[in-house]
C-alpha cells in the first residue's frame, strides 16, 4: 500500500502561492498590530482591529490568487469566516498568554503567534475553505 506525501509535488506551487500572501499578510499584521499596542489598545481589542482590517483584502487575494476558486463566492466567503474567526480567537488566545501570562514582549510574541497558526491555517484553507468539489467519478472537479 502506497502512503501519500502528505504535500505532493503537485501542491508545491500552491504552497509557494499561500505563504506569498501569507508573507504578504505575516509583514502587514505584524506591522499593525504592534503599531496599535504602542497606541496603548490591550491585546485583544488590537488583534480584534487588524484581524478586521486585513480580513476582505486577503480573502480576495487568497481566493483568487492562492487557490484560483472562481465559483461559490459566499460560500467561500462564509467558510473563510468561520475559518478566521477560529484563528482570532486561537491567536489572540496565544497573545494573551504569551503577552499578558509570560511577559514575551509583543515583538516576539505576534512573530510566535503567526508563526503557529499560519501551517494550520494553509491546511485549513486548502482541505476546507477552498476545497474542490469532488465530481461523481471520483475525481476533482474545476470550478
Amino acid at each position: 500500500m502506497k502512503v501519500r506525501k502528505f504535500i505532493v509535488e503537485r501542491d508545491i506551487p500552491l504552497v509557494m502561492r499561500h505563504y506569498s500572501v501569507g508573507g504578504l499578510g505575516f509583514v502587514l499584521n505584524y506591522t499593525l498590530f504592534n503599531v496599535l499596542l504602542f497606541m496603548g489598545l490591550k491585546v485583544a481589542v488590537a488583534n480584534a482591529i487588524n484581524c478586521t482590517g486585513l480580513f476582505f483584502v486577503f480573502f480576495l487575494l487568497q481566493k483568487h490568487f492562492t487557490y484560483k476558486v472562481k465559483a461559490d463566492f459566499t460560500h467561500h466567503l462564509f467558510l473563510f469566516i468561520i475559518n478566521a474567526l477560529f484563528f482570532y480567537f486561537v491567536e489572540t488566545s496565544l497573545l494573551i498568554l504569551l503577552i499578558n501570562k509570560l511577559g514575551v514582549i509583543s515583538l516576539v510574541s505576534k512573530g510566535i503567534s503567526l508563526l503557529t497558526i499560519s501551517p494550520l491555517n494553509f491546511l485549513s484553507q486548502k482541505y476546507i475553505v477552498f476545497r474542490k468539489k469532488v465530481a461523481a467519478s471520483g475525481g476533482f472537479m474545476n470550478e
